[in-house]
């Protein structure tokens, strides 16, 4: 679940129902005999990874077998591909789909030109501290140092917090796994990081516990109006098709729909430690929280 929180790096997305469109793609991916489905991640646990035989385990290998089975769909394979390449290589036609933790936003809805499917999954930080802390509430972190990473959703939730009081300082990593690091050593008091990348980390740092209640996402300041008239909530993720596709949208959204209505996005989010109560309230009232 590392790649998905850059800010940087990915310029696509539109929301969750296309508009009105006379070209469609589920008729050739039918025809073709298999969906196409690009994916940055590979090796980030909990979101995919493979066996010593080949075979794809993990959030984003469930999630599309099910999409392949409830879209009556043939087969599918994944397309493994750098972070960066996949909304240019869904466009140029590379891949049907792209599966691969990325967030829906307003600013990648307007400036991108692709399509966002309902949300399967959402993204939202913690503050983080060794069992042995005596850091137990967010009055405790009052002068303390936070450690993130650059140039993610969770750094910027690190800075807030300090602009709001809760920590005096944030000491920014390169990598996720740095600031666990840097907590083992000492170097700073606490780190904040989203849920998946947490349960990825337990295996190899143990003695961690949170602080406080989750922290979700803010949008930029820009988007804020656009964000709250969302249907979705931010952090959310979605599957990225392309504007010429609402058909293949439609198939996907209905898809996802059954999933949630019996229980199998909770059983999938559940078989690698992931759920929380949170993850059942990914659609919302637009303007609500």
């Amino acid at each position: 679940m590392r790649a998905r929180h850059l800010l940087c790096g990915l310029a696509a997305a539109a929301l969750f129902w296309a508009p009105a469109a006379r070209a469609g793609c589920l008729d050739d991916i039918r025809a073709a005999g298999v969906m196409r489905v690009g994916n940055g991640l590979l090796g980030a646990h909990p979101s995919l990874w493979q066996d010593r035989n080949g075979v794809y385990h993990g959030i984003d290998a469930d999630v599309l077998s099910e999409l392949t089975r409830r879209m009556g769909l043939p087969r599918s394979e994944f397309i493994i591909t750098e972070w960066a390449t996949m909304v240019p290589g869904l466009k140029a036609g590379r891949w049907d789909i792209i599966l691969s933790d990325t967030n829906i936003t307003q600013e990648r809805r307007v400036l991108g030109h692709v399509l966002f499917s309902t949300p399967y999954f959402m993204l939202y930080d913690y503050i983080i501290v060794p069992q042995d802390s005596p850091i137990h509430s967010l009055a405790d972190m009052k002068g303390k140092v936070i450690g993130s990473v650059s140039g993610t959703n969770d750094s910027a939730t690190a800075h807030r917090l300090v602009e709001q009081g809760i920590g005096a300082s944030v000491a920014d990593y390169d990598t996720f796994g740095d600031p666990f690091i840097a907590l083992r050593n000492g170097q700073i008091d606490a780190i904040v990081v989203d849920q998946g990348t947490l349960q990825a980390q337990r295996a190899h740092f143990q003695g961690l516990r949170t602080i406080g209640d989750p922290v979700f996402y803010t949008p930029k300041p820009r988007w804020a109006r656009a964000e709250a008239a969302a249907s979705y909530r931010l952090g959310s993720e979605g599957v990225v098709v392309r504007e010429a596709c609402p058909d293949l949208l439609a198939a996907i959204d209905t898809a996802l729909e059954g999933m949630r209505a019996d229980g199998t996005l909770r059983a999938i989010l559940k078989r690698y430690d992931v759920w929380e109560p949170q993850q059942d309230h990914l659609i919302r009232v637009p303007g609500q929280d």
